[in-house]
């Protein structure tokens, strides 16, 4: 399709040379993205079977429980996201157009919303895993005493810490929706 003597469909526009080049030069990295993510994902599976198949697992280890979610939902993240941005490549570099898209329809997509959670869930498991370790070895008593048997309050605090950055998200997303376009495919911008 030649886009210069055709007519441009409405809610779209018309991309670059250089632009086109570019998603070429990435369409096998988003293939191999979606590929490795969804993999990764399944090996993610058996680890949680193990970890919920025993009961004193599932007791003892509720924060690497919480670690191992959020690394599956990261890994189906990058999945979903190579996907996308692979299907999206797939029509645009034969036709020249990309999508006009706004912060609000970037946020539709379900993959923005499990890259806020594989992102921010993982680190912040971490973040409590090493406080807690820190805990037991400086303050053994107040460790014993306020956090050995408490770990399920440890989980829910790994959660909170999540949710002020999807409320970010949405707010930013239904403010800034009409003020303009983004990036086609919701990325960082490549020109």
């Amino acid at each position: 399709m030649n886009s210069s003597t055709s007519p441009v469909p409405y809610g779209m526009e018309v991309a670059s040379d250089a632009l086109i080049e570019i998603m070429r030069e990435l369409l096998s990295a988003y293939l191999i993205l979606c590929i490795f993510g969804f993999m990764c994902s399944l090996l993610n599976i058996p680890l949680l079977f193990v970890l919920f198949g025993s009961r004193r697992l599932r007791a003892d280890s509720k924060l690497l429980i919480c670690l191992a979610v959020g690394d599956l939902i990261n890994c189906i993240a990058l999945s979903l996201m190579g996907f996308d941005r692979y299907i999206l490549y797939i029509y645009s570099i034969p036709t020249k157009l990309v999508p006009l898209v706004t912060s609000l329809s970037c946020a539709s997509k379900p993959y923005m919303w499990f890259r806020i959670i594989g992102n921010l869930w993982p680190p912040s498991v971490q973040m409590v895993m090493g406080l807690e370790r820190v805990t037991a070895c400086v303050a053994p008593v107040i460790y014993i005493r306020y956090i050995r048997d408490r770990s399920i309050y440890l989980c829910a605090v790994t959660v909170l810490a999540v949710v002020p950055f999807f409320i970010v998200g949405i707010v930013l997303a239904v403010t800034n929706g009409t003020k303009g376009y983004v990036k086609f495919d919701c990325g960082e911008f490549l020109l």
